[in-house]
């Protein structure tokens, strides 16, 4: 139970560390954009969108990776195809 515990503090650890970061960078992004006055609506658009993303795909993608058969297994390919999009949105180059 010790272990399970620590890998979960280094866990919230790691996102939040990695979490704060996007949001600032995201948030200079929309100031940047559209200017002062309307970055707060904007943000809050975007904010909604991805929330809306999120509970439509996390369920999606479980019950695909549910019915998944491969020799690599269930989730696996699903895990390995996540990080290497994740990777490739990561390194883009077009980026400012």
């Amino acid at each position: 139970m010790t272990r399970i515990l620590q890998l979960a503090v280094m866990q919230c650890a790691a996102l939040g560390a990695l979490t704060a970061p996007a949001v600032v960078a995201v948030s200079l992004l929309v100031r940047r954009m559209v200017g002062n006055d309307s970055a707060p609506d904007v943000y809050a658009l975007i904010d909604a969108a991805a929330a809306l993303t999120a509970m439509i795909a996390a369920p999606l993608c479980g019950l695909l990776a549910d019915r998944t058969m491969s020799r690599l297994g269930r989730r696996r390919p699903w895990l390995l195809g996540g990080a290497v999009v994740g990777l490739l949105d990561s390194a883009d180059p077009r980026r400012p």
